[in-house]
């Protein structure tokens, strides 16, 4: 069954240890790309969701989706364990990670590859979202696929293994033009572009892509980038800030939503905005994605734009 928007990236269980290993761990579902499908799902009835992943996935996960009708019948288990991970808090607010099986799915985390994506295509699909690859060969053929299909293709770029080396404007410049949409945030330009000095250096760099860019910049806002103008929307706290987690994801991925469905440039930041406020506001994935939660977020976007 094909949905219109297909997301990709990570899926796994996050045991939330504050301060101490001493401490009893709260377990949250996580994953960029479960959080990449609550944010669709938030404002379009027609998602799936595609991860490699384990035979367990369905005891984590399987009531959430079921329960806010997004198709995980492209999820493919790979191995025993759905990936799992202690983060480890320290108080001056940085963490540690740790994971429980890292032999187990070292060959498959975080993979995307259009092998996984296309049986979930099908004739009403608008857009692909994945969190992802910097292997230009990966991106290109998923890319190949999508313009193949007249699907537009979003990616929010896991850059984390490019830091520190050369050529890095020659690559990002490369897999952008792969791409419809992209995102990543100041931290990750700051350590990918040197001589990057403030938001505006990265604004440059990456609007000369000429490729729509989601910029975030943490709780300054995000800018969105679109046809060599820049849409600025500001942090939004309507629904409390009980846990960052996902929120980039989340609204990355509604940015683009907003950008397939045709809503103009400021419209699209501020979505991303209101969707990063709901997600804050939420321990983990937000447990129910009703008619009325969207009513909400809508309501709050009428207030902004």
């Amino acid at each position: 069954m094909s949905r219109k928007f297909i997301t990709a990236g990570s899926a796994n269980v996050d045991h939330i240890i504050p301060y101490s290993k001493e401490t009893k761990p709260g377990i949250r579902l996580g994953g960029g790309a479960v959080f990449s499908a609550e944010g669709l799902r938030l404002w379009d009835d027609s998602v799936a969701l595609a991860v490699y992943t384990g035979k367990d996935f369905d005891s984590f996960y399987g009531e959430w989706l079921r329960n806010n009708d997004i198709d995980y019948s492209g999820v493919v288990a790979m191995t025993e364990h759905t990936r799992q991970v202690d983060i480890i808090y320290n108080k001056e607010g940085t963490f540690d990670t740790e994971d429980h099986f890292p032999d187990e799915y070292s060959d498959y985390a975080d993979k995307i590859d259009r092998k996984l994506l296309e049986p979930c295509v099908g004739g009403e699909t608008v857009g692909i979202h994945i969190l992802g690859t910097t292997f230009p060969d990966i991106i290109g053929d998923i890319s190949k696929m999508c313009r193949e299909r007249s699907i537009k293709f979003g990616v929010e770029f896991e850059v984390f293994n490019l830091f520190g080396k050369s050529g890095n404007h020659e690559l990002m410049k490369e897999l952008a033009g792969f791409t419809d949409y992209f995102s990543i945030n100041y931290y990750e330009a700051e350590r990918l572009f040197p001589g990057v000095r403030d938001y505006q250096d990265a604004i440059e760099e990456l609007m000369s892509y000429g490729v729509p860019c989601f910029f975030r910049v943490g709780t300054d806002g995000a800018y969105f980038l679109y046809e060599s103008k820049t849409y600025f929307s500001p942090l939004i706290n309507r629904f409390g800030n009980v846990d960052a987690t996902g929120c980039g994801n989340s609204s990355t991925s509604t940015t683009f939503w907003a950008m397939c469905q045709g809503f103009d440039p400021i419209t699209c930041s501020y979505i991303g905005a209101v969707t990063g406020s709901l997600n804050a506001g939420s321990e983990g994935l937000v447990k129910e994605l009703t008619p009325e939660l969207r009513q909400r977020c809508f309501n709050i976007l009428k207030e902004y734009i």
